[in-house]
């Protein structure tokens, strides 16, 4: 069994109700959580009740197979009963013919259907009529057939790389807290209780015990420069911004799980207030008002999403 990216560029569940698939998005505006699926639905892994294991199984050279399972939505949303329709995947812009057939609990589904987004430039493979609900789908097998050179996820997969992280939220046992803001020498300084959670799968060999490396913040090329400084448990260290993803970094944390529900540390930053985002609200890619961020472990293999930080 091997690890793969079961993160928002990669998969995708569309339901039935609630959140219909529209048109294509030909626009790519820069935040990567918002890039896939390419439509105008709600993509807030918190509401879906669905899930792909990031642990996959390859019984041949040329198929590959998942494991669905089923988990309790945290927040309330229409598409929190939602049934599964289909399943998108992006692909390498080369395997737009990758697939050749897929099945669910063994019995093939339709043909596979290749289109692309972002005004032809990325490609997906859509699998639908899945079939299922809340009732069937913890533990059904969907697994995919494979057309060389598109065999095994590390040529079907975009940049060749299936090693990605699980961006399922509660996948592990961090989240942060709302964040205490003082003035610092240079600008506000925004510290961040890191929260140490029961995560919903606790028997999840990789991710429910993981120690906390970096967290990471969906912020834009505009903001590159308006971190000063970062700081785990109140030490300072020198920012680090990723222009591939557009996100502010505070690495080497260290961090491991305590009791589920008390403080295990403080991360934060100091934002310039001669900069072009001198506060959070500014700096921070937002869902619905709040940052958005990722706690990654010592392997990226884990590194689930939050939003429940307002963006003040």
């Amino acid at each position: 069994m091997r690890s793969m990216a079961m993160q928002l560029a990669l998969v995708a569940l569309l339901a039935l109700a609630g959140v219909s698939a529209r048109n294509l998005q030909q626009t790519d505006n820069g935040a990567f959580w918002r890039r896939f699926p390419p439509y105008n639905c709600d993509n807030r892994l918190e509401i879906s009740p669905y899930y792909l294991e990031k642990l996959w199984t390859q019984p041949s050279a040329n198929t590959t197979c998942f494991t669905m399972r089923t988990k309790t939505p945290t927040v309330v949303s229409e598409c929190n009963a939602m049934d599964i329709n289909k399943v998108e995947l992006e692909v390498a812009n080369t395997c737009s013919k990758g697939i050749r057939r897929f099945y669910v609990n063994g019995v093939e589904g339709k043909q596979p259907t290749p289109d692309t987004f972002v005004q032809g430039t990325r490609t997906l493979i859509k699998l639908v009529d899945i079939g299922l609900d809340q009732t069937n789908a913890d533990g059904a097998s969907i697994c995919i057939e494979t057309i060389a050179p598109c065999n095994g996820m590390e040529n079907l997969c975009p940049l060749g790389d299936p090693t990605l992280c699980s961006w399922t939220v509660g996948v592990t046992p961090f989240s942060l807290d709302r964040p205490v803001v003082t003035n610092g020498s240079k600008g506000l300084i925004y510290t961040f209780s890191v929260l140490s959670n029961t995560p919903f799968d606790p028997n999840d060999p990789v991710c429910a015990n993981s120690l906390l490396y970096k967290a990471e913040f969906m912020s834009k090329v505009e903001c590159r420069r308006a971190v000063v400084n970062t700081y785990v448990n109140g030490e300072a260290r020198p920012p680090q911004f990723d222009r591939t993803w557009n996100v502010q970094k505070v690495v080497k944390i260290g961090m491991a799980p305590g009791i589920p529900g008390t403080i295990v540390g403080t991360i934060g930053f100091e934002l310039d207030s001669t900069s072009a985002c001198p506060t959070l609200a500014e700096m921070c890619e937002t869902i619905g008002g709040s940052c958005v961020y990722s706690l990654f472990d010592y392997t990226n293999t884990c590194c689930p999403l939050g939003w429940n930080i307002p963006a003040l």
